[in-house]
């Protein structure tokens, strides 16, 4: 059976990711792949390559018992939904040396200047650690994080992609987090963190 395939010379067929239009006698017919890409070729189209995304390089180090309290932090998101299926983020903060809850703080979405007002309230109230980690999250590898640890004296440990064990301590805490029902999750959280989400 003969197949048509058809080449769009417009516009769109020189933009990356449009193919080659092809078509059969019949509807739902396969058409052999190679065909496809031989005619794709000739033609020039090519596939747009995706870039990976740029991590900011940091400094990396690794996990060391602090000394005593503020010494250092851990901080990390867990996300959670309600009973409407509405997606939550939950912000734990905590102190590596006394495994304190900091603070936790829920809401729909979060940013890094969101983050770093969460922990300027810690900060006036307990003062603020000599050094925080994090993971290569966008809240905290973005500007507002980054000037807000400057501007503070805070240095920045964040761990490597895909290396959860180099923030143990929040992890740890993460997972009890999660396995608290969801009556006894309550007592964790300040009642200022929940007003946004109906607590």
């Amino acid at each position: 059976m003969a197949v048509a395939c058809q080449a769009s010379v417009g516009p769109s067929a020189r933009q990356p990711g449009s193919g080659a239009k092809c078509e059969t006698g019949l509807e739902g017919h396969d058409v052999n792949h190679k065909r496809v890409w031989r005619l794709y070729k000739l033609i020039e189209l090519s596939v747009r390559q995706r870039r990976k995304a740029r991590r900011v390089n940091l400094e990396r180090m690794p996990l060391i018992a602090s000394r005593h309290v503020n010494d250092t932090w851990s901080a990390d998101f867990v996300m959670d939904a309600l009973a409407n299926s509405r997606r939550i983020k939950c912000l734990t903060v905590v102190d590596d040396f006394s495994r304190e809850c900091v603070d936790i703080a829920i809401d729909y979405g979060m940013g890094g200047q969101y983050v770093t007002r969460v922990l300027d309230q810690v900060g006036q109230f307990r003062g603020y650690p000599k050094a925080i980690r994090t993971d290569q999250g966008p809240e905290f590898t973005s500007r507002a994080f980054m000037a807000w640890a400057h501007a503070r004296g805070v240095r920045h440990l964040i761990n490597d992609a895909g290396k959860p064990t180099q923030n143990a301590y929040i992890e740890s805490f993460n997972g009890k987090f999660r396995l608290c029902p969801a009556g006894h999750r309550r007592s964790y959280v300040p009642r200022r963190t929940m007003s946004r989400c109906g607590g």
